[in-house]
């Protein structure tokens, strides 16, 4: 017997998918109470907690995505000193700096199977991962600390992160004008520019306003 058809044999008669509106109801019955203990509300976007901006401008977001039968977590942070820019439109709606869930070395990724399936998953990424995240969240509180993620970020040779949008350079820069390091945060945002073709001085008028 070939292995699709085994797994259908295996499986198909509990395959049940969660629509939209269960998915949400399941997050909110297990995810939501978990994520406001750690300071982490659902007030604004569908699938995602959030903090308030802290001391230093810095707000911690955990959102929820699924595609499929797979599902997953994306936690990150967001600035006040990034600006609404051509590169960057609407800013305060995004993360900034993030990672995906597998970076905190969890399990597979969260199946749509059916409800109970789903359940259990996200069960599990309570006792065994929301820790770990918790820890990260609370380690993530200064700029210096997000300047030092940014760094590891582009010195990695993680694939995904090169992909990641907004540009971590881009991030960089503007948390370095933050600190007051203008050389920097212009020869960061100077690299940026010339990788992606760009005219870095026009870029240089957006960190003089932070």
């Amino acid at each position: 017997m070939k292995i699709f058809d085994l797994l259908c044999f295996e499986h198909h008669s509990n395959l049940n998918v969660p629509n939209a509106s269960i998915i949400e109801e399941i997050l909110n019955e297990i995810i939501t109470p978990e994520l406001e203990k750690i300071g982490l509300t659902n007030k604004k976007y569908k699938y995602k907690w959030s903090s308030d901006y802290n001391v230093n401008g810095i707000k911690t977001s955990v959102r929820f995505h699924y595609r499929g039968l797979s599902a997953g977590f994306t936690i990150g942070q967001s600035f006040k000193c990034i600006p609404s820019t051509k590169i960057l439109k609407y800013p305060k709606d995004k993360f900034h700096l993030f990672e995906h869930v597998d970076f905190f070395n969890t399990n597979k990724k969260l199946s749509l199977w059916n409800r109970k399936i789903f359940e259990i998953g996200l069960k599990k990424f309570i006792s065994k991962d929301l820790k770990k995240i918790r820890k990260h969240i609370v380690s993530c509180d200064s700029i210096q600390k997000n300047i030092d993620i940014a760094l590891r970020q582009i010195n990695s040779t993680r694939s995904e992160y090169e992909i990641h949008d907004p540009d971590q350079k881009y991030v960089l820069a503007f948390l370095y004008a933050t600190l007051g390091d203008k050389e920097k945060a212009q020869n960061t945002m100077k690299e940026y520019a010339i990788e992606k073709n760009l005219v870095h001085n026009d870029l240089f008028k957006y960190l003089e306003n932070v």
